[in-house]
């Protein structure tokens, strides 16, 4: 609809028609149909559980259950979702970092017991 007077909305100043691509959502044109991206809620849920491992294996000693929850969903997310691959190969290597630091952890506070009973 049109006011008397003022150019058409979808047209720029001067009242001439827009170009193709210019705002081909105000001349009408509602483009291609696109498919819904597939899901990569297990990519996501491996790479929040890979991260809370590593900061749980860094920060308290223990992210051995969310790490090992990461490795399980792992194989899933890059089965299945190829959109999110890359997120579920960063989960698994927070996983592993994970465990790593978790085990390192362990380490040191094996040896600081070990020294606190023989000192």
């Amino acid at each position: 609809m049109t006011t008397p007077g003022f150019p058409n909305p979808g047209t720029p100043s001067g009242g001439a028609q827009p170009t193709p691509g210019w705002n081909d959502a105000a001349a009408g044109y509602a483009g291609f149909a696109v498919a819904a991206a597939p899901s990569t809620g297990r990519a996501t849920a491996t790479f929040v559980w890979g991260l809370i491992g590593l900061v749980g294996g860094i920060v308290f000693g223990w992210g051995f259950p969310a790490s090992i929850i990461a490795l399980i969903l792992a194989p899933g997310a890059l089965r299945g979702d190829p959109a999110g691959h890359a997120r579920a190969r960063h989960g698994r290597t927070l996983a592993v970092a994970g465990l790593i630091a978790t085990v390192l952890w362990a380490g040191y506070s094996v040896l600081r017991i070990v020294e606190l009973i023989l000192a």
